[in-house]
């Protein structure tokens, strides 16, 4: 359990596990027992977040608050896909269950993507069309730095936490050569201070980073002093997920994955097995998959299937 318990908590999930059984009936004792399981960490949730005193206080905005929390733990690599789309079923089932209503179930699909490791959709915001409207929407929501760290997990195929916690002074001070740039903060486990990670930059979002700059301002980000990077990012994540639908954009990890196909077709010439167009060698793209994964802020080659698609998706 991630949430610590308290007396309340347990009143609400004494009342929970009487509408599970009353929903399921006889039978079915481990679909119960596992629902029971988790209603008590996602009422743990609701009771530590908003005091909830009673099951019917469980609003939309709630559960959005629910799915925005979940959708940051796999950002940070705390939580995995498949388990989201357990917690979030679980949720549904609960908010059956109170309300009587099918109107209020939510689509695990729609937010975290698909359960399966290995892409097999090619990923919304391979038009950069459709990740500049977003960042347009951002602005005229009166989101200026939303919008820019947008383009940033766009472009430089980072993690929310990552863009976030960016000291883009020292980002663009960091710039090499080779026309790439060092990602030290906000790491998955803290890895940017001992691992060389770079990532090359489009010259076209060198005006962006510099505009994060000057926004940061004396800070060594550009998250406001009155809040924390977990509350920075979970408001960053509800205006994107409030405008993404109009610039016909998938997750996070959709830009991400959209990033780490682009490096596949420079790095290869052809493009990501996602596509199912063509075939590059075994070597070449070995190669390439290690070189997108270290990149990516990863240390396996494998984990790039869910980004590229699997080695089998050919003609």
């Amino acid at each position: 359990m991630y949430y610590a318990a308290s007396a309340l908590s347990f009143t609400l999930f004494a009342m929970a596990i009487s509408l599970i059984d009353e929903f399921y009936g006889y039978g079915k004792f481990g679909t119960k027992n596992t629902h029971k399981r988790r209603a008590l960490t996602i009422l743990r949730y609701f009771d530590k977040t908003f005091g909830i005193k009673k099951l019917t206080d469980i609003t939309l905005e709630m559960r959005l608050e629910h799915v925005y929390t979940m959708m940051t733990r796999i950002e940070e690599g705390t939580m995995s896909v498949a388990t989201a789309h357990n917690y979030t079923t679980t949720l549904n089932t609960l908010c059956f269950c109170i309300f009587k209503d099918n109107q209020l179930w939510l689509s695990a699909v729609s937010y975290f993507g698909p359960r399966n490791h290995v892409r097999d959709e090619i990923p919304q915001g391979m038009n950069l069309e459709q990740v500049l409207l977003a960042h347009t929407l951002l602005k005229q929501n009166g989101h200026p730095v939303f919008a820019n760290l947008l383009l940033v997990i766009r472009c430089l195929g980072l993690r929310v936490r990552e863009a976030v916690s960016t000291d883009y002074k020292q980002l663009l001070a960091s710039l090499n050569d080779d026309n790439q740039v060092r990602i030290l903060h906000g790491t998955k486990g803290g890895t940017g201070k001992y691992v060389s990670r770079y990532v090359p930059v489009p010259y076209s979002l060198f005006i962006v980073l510099t505009e994060l700059a000057d926004m940061q301002g004396d800070s060594n980000n550009v998250i406001p002093a009155d809040l924390n990077r977990y509350q920075y990012m979970m408001q960053f994540t509800h205006q994107y997920y409030r405008i993404r639908h109009q610039a016909q954009l998938g997750s996070f990890h959709d830009l991400r994955a959209c990033k780490a196909c682009e490096w596949f077709e420079d790095l290869t010439g052809m493009m990501a097995p996602v596509f199912k167009q063509g075939r590059v060698s075994k070597k070449d793209e070995r190669a390439a998959r290690l070189i997108i994964s270290k990149r990516l802020g990863h240390s396996r080659e494998d984990i790039t299937n869910a980004y590229l698609g699997g080695k089998k998706d050919r003609k």
